[in-house]
């Protein structure tokens, strides 16, 4: 399977490469059909433009704690002004694991050739969701976690409703298919 995989090199329409899955700037269009005149239905595969961005965002402020969290340490032993962070020590275990996790799984697609679609980039952003709601759920508290994630929850469902057309081939109109399209490459 390896060495059939690596004889696979023409370029295909909707290939993308791994750090445009990261950024969401290439999604693949799996089904398009005229439904009437002026409607057409169309299935596209895309992130979630609010999910995949705060994924970033979050794996980007992780990595800057995490690289904080090692400052504070010198051979493994806590400062004793930074005391404070021992009680943080099991989030950032966890979080660390995650990005580990979510490295191992979009790593192997920098050195891929061949033409290689979103769907690729479903299992590493997988970890970093779950990484994304731990680090907010650790930035949140106790106090305002119900605030947080209430409010989380409501912008995702309203980003999740906007692009529902296109995921369950919904007839949109040309210029509701124009304003779903944010960035240049989601043709």
């Amino acid at each position: 399977m390896l060495s059939a995989n690596a004889r696979i090199t023409q370029r295909h329409h909707w290939d993308s490469v791994y750090w445009e899955w990261v950024l969401n700037l290439r999604g693949l269009l799996m089904f398009s059909k005229d439904a009437s005149n002026t409607y057409t239905a169309a299935v596209y595969l895309l992130t979630n433009p609010v999910v995949a961005w705060f994924v970033v965002a979050a794996l980007i402020l992780t990595l800057l704690l995490l690289i904080l969290a090692f400052r504070c340490r010198a051979w493994g032993v806590l400062h004793p002004e930074y005391a404070a962070l021992d009680r943080w020590t099991p989030t950032f275990r966890a979080l660390g694991f995650l990005i580990v996790l979510y490295v191992a799984n979009l790593l192997p697609y920098v050195a891929v050739s061949r033409s290689c679609f979103i769907y690729h980039y479903l299992p590493a952003l997988m970890y970093g969701e779950v990484a994304a709601a731990s680090l907010l759920d650790v930035l949140a508290g106790t106090r305002f976690r119900a605030r947080v994630f209430g409010l989380a929850t409501a912008v995702l469902i309203v980003s999740f409703v906007y692009y529902a057309p296109w995921i369950y081939a919904l007839p949109l109109t040309n210029d509701a298919h124009a304003r779903r399209r944010w960035l240049p490459r989601w043709d």
